[in-house]
């Protein structure tokens, strides 16, 4: 889709990094959402920083603005390569754009400084809470400074929109990112198994790999046929303390794939029965979209932004986090949660539901909100 009013419009998006160098939400937001505006008619241009400028990848039609990264010495909460970013990109910024997407305070820092003042967003894409900076006074400075001056904050879903709220006496408006769902909505869904996908860094404490191990072993109990699989990042020391947390007769019943290759994940998450993701302090949740667009039931904690995906039980199931020590300790609650999932993957009507669940979360749905910010 070609926008004609959009023809003229100078959009910059800005992130201290950018993909592939960095894989992180922020990060392939930065890439998809430059491409969409660039393909609606607009000149757009990420300003990134990166190691190696030669090897920065912009879609078609995007302009790559490369700021210097900061190598030299790191003073954690003072100074480093995403505050060093922060000062060097207001130059940048200040080059006559119509509009700029901050996905950062450090480059919202940047555009609040930058020369005649552009108008800018600042999208809040984890959890804004003040207790974050407690530690990181350069870094509060620069979110303070950017969100008095954007003339919008983005945040991704109502948890976050609470936390500007309360904490810095800010409304926000929420807008989740978009995902890429088409890759997976096209993926054929086998019939129904048993097996529990867990999909994301084990390494990660607060995602609850070692809590859904406990909850695994206690499941098996009356589905013996269940299985469970870890797909992404989890170091050997991961890999023992989540078969340490399960009962010794579910370990064989437990498998680890390892980072593997991103263009299998349609496929794996198709071929799983519930996609569980038992995380705490969860800014959204992109994954649980992209398993319910592969016809996947899910679970997740009621905590964070995940109830903002799973807001219909005919898709999923949330279970209360209880105590918060590192990661939820209800291990109850995720057994009964995932027992029902199951349930709902055998329901044949269970998997058009979640694929129409997680259109709402695709550019089809969200791309014309991104593009009305700066058209």
């Amino acid at each position: 889709m070609t926008s004609s009013a959009a023809s003229s419009r100078r959009i910059a998006i800005a992130n201290p990094f950018c993909w592939p160098e960095v894989r992180r939400g922020s990060e392939r937001l930065l890439n998809e959402l430059s491409g969409y505006l660039a393909r609606r008619g607009n000149a757009v241009s990420m300003v990134v920083s990166a190691l190696d400028p030669a090897r920065v990848v912009t879609p078609d039609g995007v302009a790559a603005r490369v700021v210097p990264q900061h190598r030299g010495p790191n003073w954690p909460g003072f100074f480093d390569a995403k505050i060093g970013f922060g000062f060097r990109a207001a130059s940048v910024l200040g080059d006559g754009f119509d509009s700029i997407h901050c996905l950062s305070h450090f480059d919202g820092f940047a555009a609040a400084r930058a020369a005649g003042r552009p108008r800018f967003v600042l999208h809040c894409v984890g959890i804004p809470a003040r207790a974050y900076f407690r530690r990181l006074p350069a870094e509060w400075l620069m979110f303070h400074r950017a969100m008095r001056a954007a003339r919008e904050v983005l945040v991704i879903s109502e948890a976050a929109r609470e936390a500007l709220r309360r904490d810095w006496g800010r409304e926000g408006v929420i807008l989740p990112p978009p995902a890429s769902i088409d890759l997976f909505t096209a993926q054929p869904k086998p019939p129904p198994a048993n097996d529990i996908l867990f999909s994301g860094s084990a390494d990660e404490e607060r995602k609850g790999a070692a809590l859904l191990a406990r909850a695994f072993g206690v499941l098996r109990r009356d589905v013996p046929a269940a299985t469970l699989t870890f797909s992404g990042a989890a170091s050997d020391a991961t890999r023992q303390r989540i078969l340490a947390a399960a009962d010794p007769d579910a370990h064989a019943a437990i498998r680890f794939l390892g980072p593997g290759n991103v263009a299998d994940l349609p496929r794996i998450y198709a071929e799983a029965a519930v996609l569980a993701l038992p995380a705490i302090w969860e800014a959204f949740g992109m994954v649980l979209v992209e398993a319910l667009a592969a016809g996947t039931p899910v679970v997740g904690c009621d905590h964070g932004g995940i109830p903002d995906v799973v807001s219909d039980r005919r898709i999923g199931r949330l279970f209360a986090p209880g105590r918060l020590r590192g990661e939820s300790d209800n291990v109850a609650g995720l057994v009964v949660a995932l027992g029902e999932a199951l349930d709902l993957a055998r329901d044949p009507e269970t998997s058009a539901r979640c694929r129409a669940h997680a259109a709402g979360f695709g550019w089809a749905a969200l791309g014309p909100r991104y593009a009305a910010l700066h058209e």
